[in-house]
Formats: structure tokens, sequence, C-alpha cells
């Protein structure tokens, strides 16, 4: 039981970050993390640049010594630059955006060495 918490930042060339978080939680049948990651860069020349995001949350309650309820909420949103073949600034293909999200529920049983999980997505992208 208790409370942990975890934090990186870091620093490169070309304009790079990086940061990335967690925390997690424990108290008794409940328990909750949550973790954040982020990296940008300017990239090696034009057109290369990025920039990534996701987050997580995943929380669960032990409702007995044999089942669990758990949720997880998951999302990522990222922006790149395609900076074409060296030299040939005309084979560019553009940006590239992806953005996505699941959501599950799931309730799961154990016994011995028998395990089942049933669960219920939902994703957006």
């Amino acid at each position: 039981d208790g409370l942990t918490a975890d934090v990186q930042l870091n620093a490169g060339s070309f304009g790079t970050t990086v940061e990335q978080a967690a925390l997690q939680w424990r108290q008794g049948p409940l328990d909750l993390a949550v973790t954040r990651g982020y990296a940008e860069s300017d990239g090696h020349r034009e057109g290369a640049d990025g920039r990534l995001f996701n987050g997580l949350v995943q929380a669960g309650w032990q409702l007995s010594p044999n089942w669990a309820l758990g949720l997880t909420v998951l999302h990522g949103d990222n922006r790149v630059g395609d900076p074409g073949e060296e030299g040939l600034p005309a084979t560019r293909q553009g940006r590239f955006d992806t953005r996505a999200a699941l959501r599950a529920l799931s309730l799961s049983h154990q016994h011995g060495a028998w395990i089942g999980i049933a669960g219920v997505p939902a994703s957006d992208t």
C-alpha cells in the first residue's frame, strides 16, 4: 500500500525533449496508475520534426481473492513530418497526424493456474 511517483526529463540535439511521468497508488483492494509521455524534436533536417504524446490510466478493484474489476484508458496524439529523401525535397509527403483512444472495462477471475477475463473495449481514431 502507498504512493510512488517517477519523473524523467531528457534533452538532446535538434531541440529534442522527452518527458515521462508516472504515478502509482494502492490502498487495500484499490489501485491506480497514471502515466504520461511527451517527446518533441525539430529533427535533423527540414521537415523531420515531430511531437508524440501519450497518456494511460489504469484502475483496479480486487473484489475478492478470485475476482477483480479493471478500467484502462489509453490516449495517443502524435504529429510527425516527412522530410523526404535526403537532397530531394520534392519527395516529402507532408505531415502525418495520428490520434487514438482506447477504453476498456474488464472483469477477471483467477482460480489456481486458470485465469478468465471478460472485457468491453471501445476505441476511436
